[in-house]
């Protein structure tokens, strides 16, 4: 276990080490939203707990032909999945997708997904924090 005295990881703020293994560094949300997901708009967002391993890094997936986000968890926020609004998929639309999504992931893995509060939206993809 890294020692927090002046000069050590945990002082520096680096990832903690255990075994060879190099726990992945947890980002800001403002790390997070770039390029793509630093575009104004009307997402929709779920903010989400799980019981399993989610990524450290935003990623995109085409879903029954549309984009969604997963949005990994943060200093701030909980980790989530996104999706922008359009004329064409309303936010209820948008709502029913990023659920039929998360559930499908959650059979692939194995693993629960819970909705942490329920959805949000706005002019950035935050999830709650």
């Amino acid at each position: 276990m890294a020692d927090d005295k002046p000069g050590s990881e945990a002082a520096k703020g680096e990832p903690e080490r255990t075994g060879g293994f190099r726990f992945p560094e947890v980002r800001s949300i403002r790390d997070v939203l770039v390029d793509a997901l630093a575009q104004r708009g009307g997402w929709v967002v779920a903010s989400i707990d799980t019981n399993s391993s989610w990524p450290v890094k935003a990623q995109k997936y085409r879903y029954r032909g549309e984009d969604i986000w997963i949005i990994p968890i943060t200093s701030e926020c909980y980790g989530g999945v996104a999706i922008r609004e359009r004329s064409d998929l309303e936010a209820t639309a948008c709502r029913k997708l990023l659920m039929r999504f998360l559930s499908a992931v959650s059979w692939v893995n194995e693993h629960g997904i819970t909705l942490a509060h329920g959805f949000t939206g706005g002019t950035f993809p935050q999830p709650l924090g």
